[in-house]
């Protein structure tokens, strides 16, 4: 419990520190560079310092430390791609959601401090908000990003956002299957454009990203369609822990868009 206080002082202090400098930036005409979405001269906290105090924290080969948040509209395949994400790096972790910046993080009913998972799940989309807030506790903060309809359904939110280098958006017609045959080249597809889109901060090649990950993320999901099986009749108040998703009550229709 005092570790946990240390930390979250420390936090604190580092994110006022952030906004200080973010503000006197906006005032003097510094802002953020369009192409590679990234802030220049903000000192992150050292990812040894997280690493030592949560123990779950993944790095890179080169010891870099990085987080995703799978945000997406609601009803666009996000559920789908947040347990894929997590069979590639978590298979056997709850799922994290934010609801925003200001509202904790929440993994089975429970508030964790957000270096403690990989995959973050959430519907809010001003990614360049939730960039900056988070950016200076990681080396590098990516966004996977289901969309339906093309950009121009995407809404303002996430105008322009697909063109930064650390933005993967998917078309949610891609997570689409009609068998469990199918399934596979799914998580394939996925895992080679997160591979293909990263691979600035990743590398060519990445062993983090090899078919071992591609069955740990098919399992869960299998896992998942299990639990959605499971879940028929509930009310659509219950939710299952691991996956997130909800009851489908009696007469519902099936969807295998998630």
């Amino acid at each position: 419990q005092r570790l946990w206080n240390i930390l979250s002082r420390y936090h604190e202090e580092v994110t006022m520190i952030y906004q200080e400098i973010t503000s006197i930036r906006e005032q003097h005409g510094d802002f953020i560079d369009s192409e590679t979405l990234e802030i220049d001269q903000v000192q992150s906290i050292d990812s040894q310092v997280i690493q030592q105090q949560q123990q779950q924290v993944i790095t890179t080969k080169n010891n870099n430390s990085f987080h995703i948040f799978q945000a997406s509209p609601r009803d666009t395949g996000g559920i789908f791609l947040t347990n894929w994400l997590m069979g590639i790096f978590e298979p056997d972790s709850d799922i994290a959601h934010m609801e925003t910046p200001e509202h904790p993080v929440v993994q089975n009913g429970h508030t964790i401090n957000i270096a403690s998972t990989i995959v973050t799940n959430t519907n809010y989309l001003d990614l360049l908000h939730l960039y900056k807030r988070y950016r200076p506790l990681f080396d590098e903060v990516f966004f996977v990003v289901s969309i339906r309809g093309g950009m121009n359904a995407a809404g303002p939110a996430l105008d322009g956002m697909c063109e930064y280098k650390n933005v993967l958006c998917i078309e949610s017609e891609e997570l689409i299957y009609y068998n469990r045959d199918e399934l596979p080249g799914v998580i394939k597809s996925l895992t080679n454009k997160f591979r293909n889109r990263f691979r600035y901060f990743f590398g060519q090649g990445s062993k983090w990203l090899t078919f071992q990950n591609e069955g740990n993320a098919l399992a869960r999901l299998d896992a998942m369609s299990n639990a959605a099986a499971d879940l028929a009749g509930h009310s659509v108040e219950v939710m299952h822990n691991k996956f997130g998703i909800f009851g489908r009550e009696e007469g519902a229709q099936h969807r295998r868009r998630r």
